[in-house]
């Protein structure tokens, strides 16, 4: 797991702006280059398991679903871990979250404690809807360990419209000059993003796809969100 999440990060790079805008030119090796502007890489993509968010600052964050272990439905029950834990169960003190319920059969216990740190970008947010810190809670580890490889340090739950994913800061870091991109990260290179196969990384973009060009020949596809 800790792999997969570390490899989609080195692979979420994509823009908004077409060739035909831009401007092409050739290049040596039988390339076109395309003259993309800043900052045509920020925002979120995804390759349909996670999704990546590009900052403006050159930041690389991922998040990974976590439905399969935790989200709200629209009248507020969460769903954890096949159980319902009752909308009432999910306490509200000044945007901060605290979920009790039980779903050991052993009664009820702190499930989540969450810590509001910030807002989601959607136009129809939900109740609970929110970018938190895990503080605490009897299913905090279960997330670290079963979403995000084991890693806790800089994740955050996100909550949009009831879907929940975990976004995992300090990634990596990026720069685009045009359609050439460098990498960095030691999270990268472990994942095999070493600067050998990104040296001389470029990629393409269609539509609201992109195609990341490696130095080994291979070829990784991200689509936009949104």
């Amino acid at each position: 797991m800790k792999y997969c999440i570390r490899n989609a990060a080195a692979l979420l790079l994509a823009g908004a702006v077409l060739c035909g805008a831009a401007g092409c030119s050739s290049a040596g090796g039988g390339r076109t280059v395309n003259k993309y502007p800043d900052g045509s890489l920020v925002g979120e993509w995804t390759n349909f398991e996670y999704d990546a968010v590009l900052g403006q600052d050159g930041s690389i964050s991922v998040e990974t679903d976590v439905s399969g272990l935790i989200y709200y439905m629209e009248d507020g029950i969460l769903m954890a871990d096949g159980y319902e834990i009752p909308a009432a169960n999910t306490k509200n003190n000044n945007g901060d979250l605290t979920v009790t319920g039980d779903i050991t059969g052993e009664g009820d216990a702190v499930l989540l404690e969450l810590h509001r740190t910030g807002d989601t970008l959607s136009e129809r947010k939900e109740v609970f809807d929110g970018v938190y810190e895990i503080t605490g809670g009897s299913l905090k580890q279960r997330l670290f360990d079963e979403y995000a490889g084991g890693i806790s340090e800089d994740v955050s739950l996100v909550i949009d419209r009831g879907n929940c994913e975990l976004r995992m800061g300090g990634v990596g870091t990026y720069t685009q000059k045009g359609d050439e991109l460098t990498l960095s990260g030691d999270m990268l290179a472990q994942a095999g993003y070493t600067p050998e196969k990104t040296s001389g990384l470029y990629f393409v973009l269609e539509n609201d796809n992109a195609y990341l060009h490696f130095a080994d020949g291979t070829v990784e596809a991200f689509r936009k969100v949104g």
